[in-house]
């Protein structure tokens, strides 16, 4: 491994540490599912630069959420939910009623009670 190439892994790893847990695993994740770990730079600084972009908190919510559902994480995939803003929890709407479930609504009684079939 040369020089560079370290120097570059310590830098990504580094960084990827400092914005928390998720994030770093992220990192981790792709750096691992790359053959050649040289082409997981590119992404790995891409997750990176999203914390310039979207801020530090909202990268390592949605790394969160990324990591909580698949065990191979991607780039676009990260950038997706935060430009969705998937990873803003959202307070639910009130007013909005539940629609009744399908079936028989009446009920036994209605039909004539229970005891016929």
């Amino acid at each position: 491994m040369g020089f560079f190439v370290f120097r570059r892994m310590c830098y990504v790893y580094q960084k990827s540490c400092a914005d928390g847990d998720a994030t770093r695993r992220v990192v981790e994740a792709i750096l691992d599912r790359a053959v050649v770990e040289q082409q997981a730079y590119r992404s790995c600084l891409g997750v990176l630069s999203l914390r310039e972009k979207f801020g530090p908190l909202r990268l390592e919510r949605a790394c969160g959420i990324i990591v909580s559902r698949t065990s191979s994480p991607s780039y676009q995939q990260l950038k997706n939910i935060l430009e969705k803003n998937m990873d803003i929890s959202q307070t639910p709407r009130e007013g909005v009623k539940k629609t009744p479930g399908r079936g028989f609504r009446r009920g036994a009684e209605y039909f004539g009670g229970g005891d016929h079939a």
